[in-house]
């Protein structure tokens, strides 16, 4: 299995491209199972689109002025809850 079929098998299972983008998709989403807070609200569905839209959690929070509605202020209002959820979903390799 090849990084082609990896890339096609996440974006089939989680709707992102690539898999380091894994990590953004639960920051955003929360996870309840690692105790991840994420950003109230957002689901799957809207984390992936997001993500797929700003290709990061870091993009999103820059560009957040782009997000319209209630998303843009409960995005807002979770700036650090989405940062410590990605810092904790990040599998660290360098030690």
């Amino acid at each position: 299995m090849g990084k082609k079929d990896t890339e096609k098998e996440i974006e089939e299972k989680y709707g992102v491209k690539t898999p380091e983008q894994v990590k953004d998709l639960l920051a955003l989403m929360g996870d309840k199972a690692d105790n991840f807070p994420g950003c109230p609200g957002v689901g799957e569905k809207t984390a992936a689109k997001l993500i797929n839209e700003f290709g990061s959690v870091e993009e999103l929070i820059n560009r957040s002025s782009e997000v319209k509605g209630t998303l843009r202020e409960k995005l807002e209002v979770a700036v650090d809850d989405i940062k410590m959820s990605k810092f904790l979903a990040t599998i660290r390799t360098d030690v």
